[in-house]
């Protein structure tokens, strides 16, 4: 891989290199804008408390060796929980989330459009239920894995949301 740098953008991925008319042509798979992934950065380093928890549990491939990554960049948008090998993202959603719902909706068509299975937790599900949380990741793992239809209510445990 090679790594390009300026002040707002970081260019990954150089496909190829090549001359026209006597000036260098770059031709690139991936331009990512340097303010999203500054803003991961800081989220990753000011995580919630429940994002702290559910972290714990889901790294170093403690869920059936999966590596998960945290607070990962998908232009526009800043995904809590991911494991590329599954296309498993998870989501916690605090309070200000019952109040942004069509955003919510968007946001996972947005991703599920990518090829991504979205599940999303409320934060209280984790801290009051972690055990039951991880359980339904390792269900909806288990079905992944093996191919089976996964669509469930957004992963809640209570049915309510």
């Amino acid at each position: 891989m090679f790594v390009l740098y300026s002040s707002h953008f970081k260019i990954r991925h150089l496909r190829s290199l090549s001359c026209w008319r006597g000036r260098l042509v770059l031709t690139l798979s991936k331009i990512t804008d340097m303010g999203i992934l500054n803003k991961a950065r800081s989220l990753r380093k000011n995580q919630t408390d429940v994002e702290q928890l559910l972290w714990k549990q889901l790294r170093n491939r403690n869920v059936f060796n999966y590596k998960f990554r945290r607070q990962y960049p998908i232009e526009p948008y800043i995904v809590d929980f991911i494991c590329f090998d599954l296309k498993l993202i998870i989501e916690l959603d605090g309070g200000q989330h019952a109040n942004q719902a069509d955003y919510d909706q968007q946001r996972s068509l947005f991703l599920e459009n990518r090829g991504f299975k979205v599940i999303r937790f409320w934060n209280n599900e984790v801290t009051e239920n972690s055990d039951g949380v991880l359980e339904v990741i390792r269900r909806l793992i288990e079905g992944i894995e093996y191919g089976l239809n996964t669509d469930h209510p957004d992963g809640c445990l209570n049915g309510d949301k």
